[in-house]
């Protein structure tokens, strides 16, 4: 049986004659890093952006798995005026001397929005319904119950507690967000 021959693609475009040029695919584009507009963190916190991982809202929503095992971890995304934002984080595998997560949800300059969050099981906490007060990048943050964010005179986040050695596996899912492409066209 003869071997295939491998495909020539730039003889059949040429073939083809069509004057279009080929798109190339951009091997810079990081699809996380690339939802949030610098822009728009600006004048953010570095304790929030420095770290943060963007969450892809194509959909409205996504879920996103993780393992805890530092001070705390940083979530942006972007949300619009109005939109009713659930955020819920479920612990998959957790330590034995763990307590239950805590959940805070800062607005774009490192105003906290929400009282801390935490559920009594120790397996589940959740920010249900918050409604959204601008169009703008919002930030959820994840920690161990015994580790919390510092705050200066104004209110605003600027710092956090150690790392505290304990880990867990969890998932944060965010529902309720205007779709990303709506938000950033």
């Amino acid at each position: 049986m003869p071997q295939p021959r491998p495909l020539n693609w730039s003889r059949a475009l040429a073939n083809l004659g069509n004057p279009r040029p080929i798109i190339e695919l951009d091997d810079d584009f990081e699809p996380t890093a690339d939802l949030i507009p610098p822009g728009l963190t600006a004048n953010s916190p570095d304790i929030l952006v420095s770290g943060a991982t963007p969450i892809n809202t194509t959909d409205g929503f996504n879920v996103v798995g993780e393992r805890f095992d530092r001070s705390h971890q940083v979530y942006s995304f972007l949300a619009r005026l109005g939109d009713r934002v659930s955020l819920d984080v479920d612990v998959t595998r957790a330590a034995a001397d763990g307590g239950p997560p805590q959940l805070f949800l800062f607005d774009q300059t490192g105003r906290l929005l929400t009282p801390q969050a935490t559920d009594g099981d120790g397996f589940q906490t959740s920010i249900q319904d918050f409604v959204i007060p601008k169009t703008d990048v919002y930030f959820a943050v994840v920690s161990a119950q015994d580790i919390s964010p510092t705050f200066n005179g104004e209110g605003l986040v600027v710092d956090w507690g150690p790392a505290s050695g304990r880990s867990f596996d969890y998932t944060l899912t965010l529902t309720g967000v205007t779709p990303y492409q709506v938000l950033i066209p």
